[in-house]
């Protein structure tokens, strides 16, 4: 025997105008409440990858240069989002690397996941950069004809690397527009990279 209850539920047939209306309203709170913590984890996240690549863009140098047995330059500049691996003999004084580290570069990307082994992440950047010189960067540097001081040539900044596995001391920061920051210290004796926070270890 059917209830009065079961009659009444068995003409329900769906929601009314005022019932979708106010579920809207809801999602759109939630949503508008949301989405600026996601974008900031989102940044967060870029900030993160780029400062693996920076990582990876070092180790990289070191190997090659145990490999090859030449001397290797990784080359960043504050202010871009660029970076380059080559061999310090393959550095031109007189080269002009503007074109390299312009903001021409950085507009022709092609989406904000566009970054690679040379280049950051969209929205992140090198912002500083104290590379420790010492007798022997300068040795090798002169040695090499080249004029430049491996910690400066106007901004561009070199951390080199030897065939024996060492490299110069040197600690990178990235960030992205919101401050986010990340700090890339490199080991003279080892040369090899640990990333840290602005204000403590990662």
């Amino acid at each position: 025997m059917k209830t009065r209850y079961q009659f009444r539920l068995g003409k329900r047939q769906g929601f009314t105008l005022l019932e979708l209306m106010l579920v809207m309203v809801i999602m759109v709170i939630l949503a508008s409440l949301t989405l600026p913590a996601i974008d900031r984890m989102l940044d967060g996240q870029k900030v993160d990858k780029g400062a693996d690549l920076v990582r990876a863009s070092l180790g990289r140098a070191r190997v090659t240069a145990i490999r090859s047995g030449k001397v290797q330059a990784f080359i960043c500049r504050p202010g871009s989002a660029s970076m380059l691996v080559m061999p310090l003999e393959s550095v031109d004084a007189s080269s002009d690397m503007s074109t390299w580290f312009s903001e021409t570069r950085e507009a022709n990307r092609s989406s904000n996941l566009d970054f690679s082994d040379e280049q950051l992440p969209r929205g992140v950047e090198f912002i500083s950069s104290a590379v420790v010189d010492n007798n022997r960067s300068e040795f090798v540097m002169e040695e090499s004809g080249s004029s430049m001081s491996s910690s400066a040539s106007g901004s561009t900044q070199y951390v080199l690397f030897y065939p024996d596995g060492t490299c110069q001391d040197a600690q990178l920061t990235i960030s992205n527009q919101a401050g986010v920051q990340k700090r890339i210290i490199v080991r003279a004796l080892t040369g090899t990279a640990r990333i840290t926070d602005a204000g403590g270890q990662r």
